[in-house]
């Protein structure tokens, strides 16, 4: 008898010690997944404050940007005026050139008729 109730006790032991196994009660893990929790925690700190770093990165080359396209545009506009002026300057060259060279063309005609003219009346008397 003292068998048979050694062998129930021991029954009801083992039974109750697999089912406070499975129980999901408790919220327990490992040491080691904790471990590796708190690891990714820490980088998941260290990656926002690298994010908030490079936005603040970003932000001031965003400024530095708007202050070189500023001068950038006064540059660009002072070249197109310069240009506006070299290319003004250009056509008033261009017209007095074509002055010119008018003006050399009918002197030159001018100077074969004239000696046409004299060899002319030279050769006559």
């Amino acid at each position: 008898m003292i068998r048979l109730k050694l062998f129930v006790l021991l029954l009801l032991a083992l039974t109750s010690k697999v089912q406070a196994q499975n129980s999901t009660d408790t919220l327990c893990r490992p040491v080691a997944v904790i471990k590796e929790l708190l690891i990714r925690a820490k980088e998941g700190d260290a990656a926002k404050q690298q994010v908030l770093i490079l936005e603040q990165r970003i932000s001031e080359k965003q400024t530095i940007i708007a202050a070189l396209q500023g001068k950038d545009s006064v540059t660009v506009a002072t070249y197109n005026r310069e240009l506006l002026l070299v290319l003004e300057e250009l056509a008033s060259v261009k017209s007095v050139l074509k002055k010119e060279k008018r003006r050399r063309f009918w002197t030159g005609v001018g100077g074969v008729m004239t000696t046409g003219i004299v060899t002319y009346l030279a050769l006559k008397k």
